[in-house]
């Protein structure tokens, strides 16, 4: 599998990588947000525009990632529209939205974009082709806040995704029972080796895989908590960014699964 190198991160290889996202709506509590993350272990910061007041105004998105780039310094930043129809802030057509994140890729501000997969698969392959030319990697992600697709079905989607040149292939899903994380998982370390589509499938992933549960029901039994430090009144965004952390792990999956002579 081959890792990726994001400044000084690789991703797909070592200890679970921990990103955290802002979501500041002006460009003043997004920075003062980020200023917060020197004091925290932070490995990437998502940049979630979607929430930015003036998303739609690119010449101002280009601004605030500039300076954030500034504040973060070698932290790598991924930037993040998620539309209203993943779970975002706000709709978009997909002209606009590849236009801003090809403006935002080519400024050299950022290190990594999120292109939703299901957005087409010929915008989604070109979006890819010109971050790529601009040295910016990609996670193409996906999010399903109804259910969590079989495992058949995930790999499909994660399939698809690095079939499309994705650098990273992200899923989230709502699970609504213990099995439902076991299949996520399940789908994200190995390969259904009774599927009749598994030898198009092949696994180990080429490429780092993510997964993430978007929320637990109540009826899956809460994780254990986690004691966040006591932060100052005007460090409360960046409380709120730490609750939504995701630590995202991207090992490879079992290479004695693997189906060597489907990767060549």
């Amino acid at each position: 599998m081959k890792t990726v190198q994001v400044r000084n991160i690789t991703l797909g290889e070592g200890r679970p990588k921990i990103c955290v996202p802002i979501v500041g709506q002006t460009k003043d509590d997004i920075l003062l947000e980020a200023g917060t993350f020197a004091r925290i272990p932070v490995d990437v910061v998502e940049w979630r525009v979607d929430w930015f007041e003036d998303v739609f105004d690119t010449d101002k998105v280009l601004d605030v990632a500039k300076d954030l780039q500034t504040v973060l310094k070698d932290t790598p930043i991924l930037f993040t529209f998620r539309t209203a129809k993943e779970g975002g802030e706000k709709a978009i057509s997909n002209e606009a939205y590849k236009a801003l994140n090809m403006a935002v890729a080519k400024s050299g501000y950022v290190d990594l974009i999120d292109v939703e997969a299901f957005t087409g698969e010929e915008i989604v392959k070109s979006m890819i082709q010109e971050a790529h030319s601009y040295g910016v990697k990609v996670i193409a992600s996906n999010h399903d806040f109804d259910a969590t697709p079989e495992k058949d079905e995930i790999v499909r989607r994660l399939r698809m995704m690095q079939d499309y040149g994705a650098d990273i292939p992200k899923m989230a899903v709502m699970p609504r029972n213990k099995q439902d994380v076991l299949t996520l998982l399940s789908a994200r370390w190995k390969c259904p080796s009774s599927s009749p589509t598994a030898r198009s499938l092949p696994c180990p992933w080429q490429v780092p895989v993510l997964s993430a549960v978007s929320l637990v029901k109540p009826s899956v039994p809460p994780l254990p908590s986690v004691q966040l430090p006591k932060l100052p009144h005007r460090d409360r965004s960046m409380s709120t960014s730490l609750h939504r952390f995701l630590t995202l792990s991207t090992k490879a999956c079992d290479p004695v699964t693997s189906h060597k002579k489907d990767l060549r």
